[in-house]
């Protein structure tokens, strides 16, 4: 089965490149993509998905502010948190929040590597 994910991101940039890599990897399924904080919220309660990667720096509603609400709609949800930087403040209280995983936007990593290390998010519940 394939793992069902939820793109949020307010760069079409960046979504673009995430749902490329993702779809040519071949394990996932694109369920939805927001530009904006609500969306993601909105996207994730109605598809359940099993993860969503979230930018922290968005308009209407920020990520940090999304992971609560993605919890609570869909707590099994893995929310892999997209940000410019680890290292920020903001980064770390994501994690505390409930986010799963961190990625670093521009990082070294191959579009195809990132694809992997979520897939391996999944591989020990199958």
């Amino acid at each position: 089965m394939p793992i069902r994910v939820v793109l949020a991101d307010d760069s079409d940039d960046v979504r673009e490149m995430l749902r490329m890599a993702l779809e040519w990897d071949g394990r996932f399924d694109i369920v939805g993509e927001a530009s904006n904080g609500e969306e993601a919220v909105a996207l994730v309660s109605e598809h359940k998905p099993d993860a969503v990667f979230l930018d922290l720096v968005m308009p209407v509603l920020d990520g940090l502010h999304a992971i609560p609400r993605i919890k609570e709609s869909s707590p099994e949800t893995k929310i892999v948190v997209l940000s410019v930087a680890a290292s920020h403040p903001s980064s770390s209280e994501a994690m505390e929040l409930g986010a799963t995983a961190m990625v670093q936007k521009g990082g070294a990593r191959t579009t195809q590597e990132l694809a992997g290390e979520v897939a391996q998010l999944f591989a020990a519940e199958t």
